[in-house]
């Protein structure tokens, strides 16, 4: 019986690889819970195509949560990256509970499935600001009158400021006797622009 041993070394490799550069935001400034679109640009200058891969997307919690925290936000599946070409993959990420500026890092092919020719290039992180929704609070009421009788006219100012990251529009100040929710009755309502 012959026995033969040999090696074989691959004419080529795929290198599929990403750089910060490569991940776009439908929107510069989105505002917490809009959808926003994160698309990345996945590049593959090997000489061989990679074949079936997976992005897979994470955002890293901000300041008041467990900091440094990423999760994953989503994941796409990429049928191949031809060899010296390029591919996308996009997901929708549900922005809620995200403000302020925000990490988002994307690892392409995270279990290492397609052989390549560095490892090392494999991820990258771009930031996006996303804006907190608008938020009223009432910093001051003032009465013309501390101390009104019965039947006397009272003039009752408020100021109301937005705390929120983004326009509040048009709103109504409604001015109860007793709690709404506990059948108070309705004294007076006023229109307010967009603060």
């Amino acid at each position: 019986m012959l026995s033969v041993d040999f090696s074989a070394t691959p004419v080529g490799q795929a290198d599929a690889q990403i750089g910060a550069g490569d991940i776009a935001f439908s929107a510069t400034t989105p505002v917490e819970t809009e959808p926003v679109t994160v698309t990345a640009t996945l590049h593959n200058p090997g000489t061989l195509d990679s074949g079936g891969l997976t992005a897979v997307f994470y955002a890293t919690l901000p300041t008041g949560q467990p900091q440094g925290l990423p999760l994953q936000v989503g994941a796409a599946y990429v049928p191949n990256i031809p060899a010296n070409g390029a591919a996308t993959a996009s997901i929708v990420w549900d922005t809620t509970g995200f403000t302020g500026t925000v990490p988002v890092r994307v690892v392409v092919d995270p279990y290492n499935r397609v052989a390549e020719t560095n490892e090392n290039n494999n991820e990258a992180t771009a930031n996006v600001t996303i804006l907190t929704r608008p938020d009223l609070h009432t910093t001051q009421v003032a009465l013309s009158n501390p101390e009104p009788v019965t039947g006397e006219t009272v003039t009752v100012t408020l100021s109301i400021h937005n705390a929120g990251g983004t326009a509040a529009g048009s709103q109504t100040v409604a001015l109860y006797d007793g709690n709404p929710e506990g059948g108070g009755a309705l004294i007076a309502a006023q229109g307010l622009a967009s603060l």
